[in-house]
């Protein structure tokens, strides 16, 4: 195998694993969230914070030359996760 193919391989395993680490933080604090928003007894659901969240989601995806439907993808199924781990 190509020495350069292996190398990029190697940074992107060890991307993929920062970001799997990242999704493990987000989860617990997911979690926390609910365990805070039944204790005040507030909504799962935030559509003002979800606009907020999309526009700078699309604001950062143009600063960064991001797909912005790839972007909002996987943001979407984060959210979903979330929303999920708050019930």
């Amino acid at each position: 195998m190509n020495s350069d193919l292996q190398t990029f391989r190697l940074k992107l395993d060890k991307i993929d694993r920062s970001i799997m680490g990242f999704l493990a933080e987000r989860c617990e604090i997911a979690r926390l969230i609910g365990e805070h928003k039944r204790a005040q007894e507030i909504s799962v659901e935030d559509p003002n914070r979800e606009s907020v969240m999309r526009q700078e989601r699309k604001r950062f995806a143009s600063e960064h030359g991001l797909d912005f439907d790839f972007v909002e993808a996987v943001f979407s199924l984060l959210i979903q996760e979330s929303k999920h781990l708050q019930l």
